[in-house]
């Protein structure tokens, strides 16, 4: 639930953790478990808030990156259309290899990281909208115009 938030994470793993350290030890009155049940508990909750907060204040950061993760879970089958040995699907299997290296690295620093900034809504609106272009290409030509849209007007 909180995969894609790696600083709540965080916070509740270390609840977790010393909650799970009360109750296992053997020297814990009855006091030290409750207040460690009732940590655990406000942890839950904040991590519920924090999220919620975090979601209603990012709404387009939230979905674009959805909309990234739907993309990078369909990798397999759009490489799998380039697969020939033409150049063009050589060009496009190189600039699609690149695309999902920059989305994984997104989405494995997490929306709400430890360190660092949160991602933009533009990066990651970049990636994925240039991962659909080539998802619905279906043959040699759909490709070399995806490639040529994609690519820099000289003017």
């Amino acid at each position: 639930m909180y995969t894609d938030y790696a600083k709540i994470q965080v916070k509740l793993t270390s609840a977790y953790t010393t909650a799970q350290t009360v109750l296992d030890n053997s020297g814990s009155t009855l006091q030290n478990i409750k207040d460690a049940q009732r940590d655990l508990e406000n942890a839950i909750s904040d991590a519920k808030s924090s999220k919620q907060t975090f979601d209603t204040t990012n709404a387009d950061l939230v979905t674009a990156y959805q909309e990234l993760k739907t993309a990078l879970g369909r990798e397999a089958d759009t490489l799998a259309k380039f697969s020939q040995s033409g150049i063009q699907y050589i060009l496009a299997r190189a600039r699609l290899n690149s695309l999902y290296k920059s989305g994984k690295e997104i989405v494995s620093k997490t929306l709400e990281p430890v360190k660092g900034e949160i991602p933009t809504t533009q990066s990651i609106t970049r990636i994925t909208t240039e991962l659909k272009a080539f998802s619905a290409a279906s043959v040699a030509k759909d490709v070399i115009g995806v490639i040529k849209k994609l690519l820099p007007s000289k003017s």
